[in-house]
């Protein structure tokens, strides 16, 4: 039985987070994996998109997209010593170096996350 719930206990709302697609991931593994060379050369390459959000506009979004109208009760985790509000990753050196970005948008990822675990 699948039951939805009104509301949701999540943890900080105000960090700033980006997000990958896990299709973009792996061929992002697949082309490091290729590169083998250039990669151990000492070379560090990130992967991340571009698109910092904050955690609590994300549920938002999410939300809306799923037409669920519940209530999130934030921070009910322990607080986190040390925690970082604000981790961003770009790719701009795997772009230059290997011609690679990622081609999934957050809406989009968002979107076939909900569908895949719909099914």
């Amino acid at each position: 039985m699948n039951k939805k719930s009104d509301q949701i206990n999540l943890g900080y709302s105000s960090p700033y987070r980006n997000f990958i697609f896990i299709d973009d991931l792996l061929d992002f593994y697949e082309i490091m994996i290729d590169n083998y060379e250039k990669s151990k050369e000492g070379q560090v390459f990130c992967c991340g998109p571009n698109n910092p959000i904050r955690i609590s506009d994300l549920a938002e979004k999410i939300a809306k997209k799923l037409n669920w109208t519940g209530k999130i009760n934030w921070d009910t985790r322990p607080s986190r010593p040390g925690e970082i509000y604000y981790l961003s990753s770009r790719s701009d050196k795997a772009k230059k170096f290997f011609g690679w970005e990622p081609k999934v948008d957050l809406d989009t990822g968002i979107e076939r996350t909900i569908k895949l675990w719909k099914t």
